[in-house]
């Protein structure tokens, strides 16, 4: 029980920063995507199971205040903690590679579906401005961020499974 109570917080407060300190007005009107770092460090350290579940909650929060369509983000966000599970069983924690790859993968694959389902079906097609001005400015954004928080998320899981196993 504590254990879903420190998520669901940690989740609030990075969606918090994201839309706060972190505001798109500041550095180059971009943002790091907190809630990319949040869903793919956890699916990697956890597995595809609790990165699925935690991407629900995680994309369920954005769907709440940003979504036109209720379940887009859920769903995509669910996917990516499952997916990036997958590497669980070939991720070690002293590495920050893997974690830096897939964080990398799914923010371009994150804004590459806010650029279909906000631009391109809407018949713009300025994929290249979008490519330049805003998708890699925010992957660089986001990966710097990522090597911040990679290891204050690591902590917070160890501390999580230590209480979760003097429980049981």
């Amino acid at each position: 029980m504590k254990r879903i109570i420190v998520l669901g917080i940690t989740i609030f407060v990075f969606y918090i920063l994201q839309v706060t300190v972190f505001n798109p007005m500041g550095l180059f009107h971009i943002s790091p995507n907190l809630i990319v770092i949040l869903v793919v460090t956890f699916a990697l350290l956890r597995g595809n199971t609790e990165g699925a579940i935690l991407g629900f909650f995680c994309g369920f929060i954005l769907d709440i205040f940003y979504g036109d369509v209720v379940g887009l983000y859920s769903l995509l966000y669910a996917y990516i903690g499952y997916l990036c599970g997958y590497l669980h069983k070939i991720f070690y924690k002293d590495y920050v590679i893997i974690p830096l790859l897939s964080v990398c993968v799914v923010d371009f694959f994150v804004n590459f579906i806010i650029y279909v389902f906000t631009f391109l079906l809407r018949g713009r097609l300025e994929f290249n401005y979008y490519l330049m001005k805003i998708m890699i400015p925010e992957i660089l954004y986001t990966l710097v961020v990522t090597i911040i928080l990679y290891k204050p998320l690591i902590w917070l899981n160890d501390k999580l499974e230590t209480n979760h196993e003097e429980e049981v």
